[in-house]
């Protein structure tokens, strides 16, 4: 039950704590809720605390698998993608998004966008020059965004959201080709 102090308002508020009681109290707490992407906030971090220190230091090269139905420049430019550093103006932690969606797309849809017609500058394209903000030299990886592929033909790909919002991604225009490069190709570091 609550006390109430002169002025009707709850004086457990007022009442004056130690300096670590309420640090000792928030350590006590029930452990962080999963978000609904599958990790908590503290993996998060920790993982954003990963990436901050990794870009200093040179990862190992990757072992590229061999995917039935994927070209294998497809799939070593995107297992390049992995131990690359993000791009001059590009925020690491948008990269690093960028570089799991890629991933993603290439081992549970690659063979199928192949079989399609599709070509790795539309997957994997990005715009030379401003890579993250010029939306008609984006590949489909990097719209997907946690986006699920729901839907593939020769000219979109569906990509739907948690919500259900579904975004539709077209190959890239001719002038939109003539500009983009393939994420692997980018310049990077400082400009």
């Amino acid at each position: 039950m609550l006390e109430e102090g002169r002025d009707g308002r709850d004086s457990s508020i007022d009442s004056v704590h130690t300096p670590g009681e309420l640090t000792t109290w928030l350590q006590e707490g029930e452990p962080s809720a999963p978000s609904p992407w599958g990790f908590t906030p503290d993996e998060r971090r920790e993982r954003l605390d990963r990436l901050r220190q990794g870009a200093e230091r040179v990862q190992p090269a990757l072992e590229v698998p061999i995917l039935p139905g994927v070209p294998p420049d497809w799939a070593a430019g995107v297992y390049k993608l992995q131990i690359m550093p993000a791009p001059c103006g590009i925020d690491p932690f948008r990269w690093e998004r960028f570089r799991y969606d890629a991933l993603r797309l290439l081992h549970e849809q690659g063979a199928e966008l192949h079989a399609a017609g599709w070509e790795a500058l539309d997957l994997f394209g990005l715009n030379a020059v401003a890579p993250d903000r010029r939306p008609d030299g984006m590949g489909v990886a990097w719209l997907m965004r946690e986006r699920v592929v729901t839907a593939i033909t020769q000219e979109a790909v569906s990509l739907t959201a948690y919500d259900g919002a579904v975004l539709r991604a077209a190959r890239l225009g001719r002038q939109a080709r003539n500009e983009a490069l393939l994420a692997w190709e980018l310049r990077h570091g400082l400009a």
